[in-house]
């Protein structure tokens, strides 16, 4: 790949790239690598080419980024002080391989005091999910809970 440091580059727009000259190898391939933003979401790539006289091309398609590990906190959507709540995480894998994961919840104690181990460590396996339950005890208001989860070790 040679792209031509000279060429125009679009900077008005946080979400482009312009390459504006790339050259293809004997088959007609280009390749440009780049790092994609750690948005959750869909991209539109469209590409145009044009060759010597009339020889034109163009192509479009959709790609999705995501994260390896994915993790979905679920909460009742109210509670009051003397509730005793299950708070939920559900933790994605979207690896070719099964993972174990450590997963944690934090929230203060004075908010949701902890009624089991705030740690737990599972087996999620490739392409799969596995569900997280912690049981709480309403405190006092406060911050509410955030799960976070890791490879373990």
């Amino acid at each position: 790949m040679m792209v031509n440091s000279n060429s125009p580059r679009c900077s008005e727009f946080a979400d482009t790239l312009w390459v504006g000259a790339l050259e293809t190898d004997g088959d007609g391939v280009a390749v440009v690598k780049l790092e994609m933003p750690e948005n959750l979401t869909a991209w539109k790539i469209a590409v145009w080419g044009m060759g010597q006289g009339t020889r034109v091309g163009s192509a479009d398609r959709e790609v999705v980024t995501s994260k390896n590990l994915l993790v979905r906190l679920q909460a009742p959507r109210f509670f009051v002080q003397t509730d005793e709540v299950v708070l939920s995480a559900n933790v994605h894998n979207y690896l070719d391989e099964a993972k174990q994961v450590r997963v944690e919840l934090d929230v203060d104690s004075a908010v949701l005091e902890p009624l089991v181990d705030v740690t737990q460590t599972i087996e999620i396996p490739a392409g799969g999910e596995q569900r997280v339950d912690w049981a709480r005890a309403g405190g006092c208001r406060g911050r509410g809970p955030r799960a976070d989860a890791g490879p373990d070790g």
